[in-house]
């Protein structure tokens, strides 16, 4: 298959190096083994090397720019960082070995090497070239390219600057920099205008190095992943470069060690190219956190080994008034004792402050388990699962979510939201009770294996905890439910109880009143009163026993809701008040749902009732229409309901019935007079 073909196809292409830049790249890293070498023997011809320890150091440091510049540019044939970490190094030997040739030519032997006065010249502008890559190295690190296309007059800048400056160094008539001789390309004209770049350097350099310190900051306030784990290494590099120089500084000033001093500094200068081929070619091989980790035991462990050290070499001899080698002996001794249990807790303590207790599982169990103990709520308890979890771990982000049908719903949730790296499935006996998401002590790591499997053991833990508050909840909510339930029984019965026998026993009341006025002068007709009395009687005591069974009304299922409503109807007629009902129907309403049914026979019962008692009217219709609701309308020809009239227990419970219903419930004055009862029940949603 084709290159072009791979591409189109959309495999993963493997980024082969070409062989071209490959070989410059190594050539010009064998160019820098070569000036380190001509280096050495020059200086060592002109008695002018230094000291040994400072002469290797900083060829091991200019090399190390060479060879991971070599290594970048051969493998990342895009990144352009490779190539200016190879400028670096050769340039910076290069420049120094043509400064020894320069030397030898001109004043060891003067005359036996030609071009010295040429090299002369190269040697004293080559060094601050080299210099200034490393400004562009940090401008362009770790891709290779600007932060993005707005920095491209930065860019431009920087470059202008830094050549002026080197352009005052090599056209400047006069003498060489750093040397007697004259600049034999100097340009008379343009003296004043090189006088005033070389005056100006110090400015112009620290506008380039603002740049790249700000290319820097931007580059980490946007990165993530990948990118921010390489510049995590470049900040290392640069730590370490700091804490040499400065401990370099201090062997230097205090002990007069020279030596050692050219030699912390020639590491830290190493560290920087060092750490940047980690961050672009290795970085996934390694966590820089074990790094960083190790780097701060070691270095508190030298610092309480020297304290250590002095402090008990000071007190022997103030102790015995005796200086010399005893008092060193037994300080080294009680170092060599201490030495691994110090170590040991120095390493606890780092561990702890870097990832939390992630080394000792037993007691963050422990921990979640005596929290758990204690006799919480369903919501604080999987917040302290979620607290414990972070702290233990120095997460900056727990949650946990519960799982429902549809998916998952928040649960409880611990720090700052942020993007978590991994979910953990709670379970319980199989069954996925919900997820824990946790996010990374900082953006763009990963956890590492000893994290993921405390967290797992954690998940299990925590599985049966959110087991168990979702039992509590459901179990609470039941409860709730259940309390609701006996209280919406109640109404029903209260209701049942006053729009159904309290009718009756109105209208068996004012049956007995007839009676009475019927017993003197016509006793056969109190007579059949009475025996009608008594059948209606037994119909309520029977209606008295379906409300205790919580039935409906027995008339419905024997007569049917409109002949049912009728019946009443006709009861109202017989209590002499001169009061006539109608009752209409019109649809089918025998397959009524039960619901329906019941409510709609009960708020009829109620506003006849309400008629028959208040109303003082003559004439009175039900009437029942059945669509895609059924809607009762009672309407009557009484005094009317007044505006500021407040609703009793009989029209509050005729609401309620079609509320419970998802219906619509209106009482209002007609125009022609009387009230106008009216009640929607949806027959579908019952």
């Amino acid at each position: 298959m084709s290159t072009e073909a791979a591409s189109l196809s959309g495999a993963p292409r493997t980024e082969r190096p070409a062989h071209w830049p490959a070989r410059l790249a190594w050539s010009l890293c064998g160019v820098t083994v070569a000036s380190i070498l001509a280096y050495l023997w020059l200086g060592a011809a002109n008695d002018d090397i230094g000291s040994p320890v400072a002469v290797a150091m900083l060829a091991a440091a200019f090399l190390s720019f060479a060879v991971v510049g070599a290594l970048v540019a051969s493998r990342r044939l895009g990144n352009q960082v490779g190539w200016l970490l190879i400028a670096v190094g050769a340039g910076a030997m290069t420049a120094n070995a043509a400064q020894q040739y320069a030397t030898y030519g001109l004043e060891t032997s003067s005359g036996s090497l030609p071009g010295a006065h040429a090299l002369a010249w190269l040697g004293g502008w080559g060094w601050y070239a080299a210099m200034a890559m490393v400004l562009f190295v940090i401008l362009l690190f770790p891709t290779g390219r600007l932060p993005s296309r707005r920095w491209r007059p930065v860019l431009w800048f920087d470059v202008g600057a830094v050549t002026a400056i080197l352009a005052s160094l090599m056209f400047a008539p006069g003498p060489i920099e750093g040397r007697r001789e004259t600049n034999p390309f100097g340009i008379e004209p343009l003296a004043g205008l090189f006088s005033f770049l070389n005056q100006s350097a110090g400015v112009l350099l620290l506008v380039v190095l603002a740049s790249s310190a700000a290319a820097i900051t931007v580059r980490a306030r946007r990165a993530s992943g990948e990118e921010r784990q390489q510049l995590k290494w470049l900040a290392f590099g640069a730590a370490i470069f700091a804490f040499t120089v400065t401990a370099g500084s201090a062997l230097v000033e205090w002990l007069g060690a020279a030596e050692a001093g050219d030699a912390a500094w020639g590491l830290g200068l190493a560290a920087i190219p060092a750490s940047m081929g980690v961050a672009i070619l290795r970085h996934r091989l390694y966590d820089l956190t074990i790094v960083v980790n190790r780097s701060l035991v070691y270095v508190a462990l030298t610092a309480s080994v020297i304290a250590l050290y002095i402090g008990f070499v000071t007190l022997f001899e103030r102790t015995l008034g005796r200086s010399g080698q005893t008092g060193a002996l037994v300080a080294t001794g009680i170092v060599a004792v201490a030495f691994q249990p110090l170590r040991e807790r120095l390493q606890r303590g780092i561990n702890r402050l870097m990832y939390g207790e992630r080394d000792e599982p037993y007691a963050v169990l422990s921990k979640l388990a005596a929290r758990l103990e204690l006799a919480l709520p369903a919501q604080q308890t999987l917040g302290t699962v979620t607290e414990t979890i972070a702290g233990a771990l120095r997460l900056p982000y727990a949650a946990i979510e519960l799982r429902q049908d549809d998916g998952y719903v928040p649960g409880a949730a611990f720090g700052e939201p942020a993007t978590p790296a991994m979910t953990l499935r709670l379970t319980h006996q199989g069954e996925e009770v919900g997820r824990l998401l946790v996010a990374p002590r900082s953006p763009g790591e990963d956890f590492s294996a000893a994290d993921r499997r405390l967290l797992e053991d954690l998940a299990r833990q925590a599985g049966v905890a959110v087991y168990s508050a979702r039992l509590t909840d459901e179990l609470q909510r039941s409860r709730a439910r259940l309390v609701a339930a006996l209280e919406d029984e109640r109404r029903r019965i209260r209701r049942d109880l006053h729009d159904g026998l309290g009718p009756t026993l109105a209208a068996t009341l004012l049956e007995i009143q007839a009676t009475t006025n019927l017993l003197q002068d016509q006793p056969e007709a109190a007579r059949e009163l009475l025996e009608k009395m008594a059948t209606k009687t037994k119909s309520s005591i029977a209606e008295i026993r379906r409300l205790v069974y919580g039935l409906r009304p027995p008339a419905l299922d024997e007569l049917g809701l409109a002949s049912a409503i009728t019946e009443q109807a006709a009861r109202l007629e017989t209590q002499g008040d001169g009061l006539r009902v109608t009752v209409a129907a019109d649809g089918d309403l025998t397959q009524l749902p039960a619901a329906v049914e019941v409510a709609a026979y009960r708020i009829a019962l109620e506003a006849l009732t309400n008629v028959a008692r208040h109303a003082r009217a003559q004439t009175c219709s039900v009437r029942l229409v059945l669509a895609d609701e059924l809607v009762i309308e009672v309407d009557d020809n009484g005094i009317g309901v007044a505006p500021e009239a407040r609703w009793g227990v009989g029209l509050a419970s005729m609401r309620e019935r079609c509320e419970e219903l998802g219906g619509n419930f209106e009482v209002r004055r007609r125009d022609r007079g009387g009230t106008r009862l009216r009640a929607e029940l949806p027959v579908n949603a019952a």
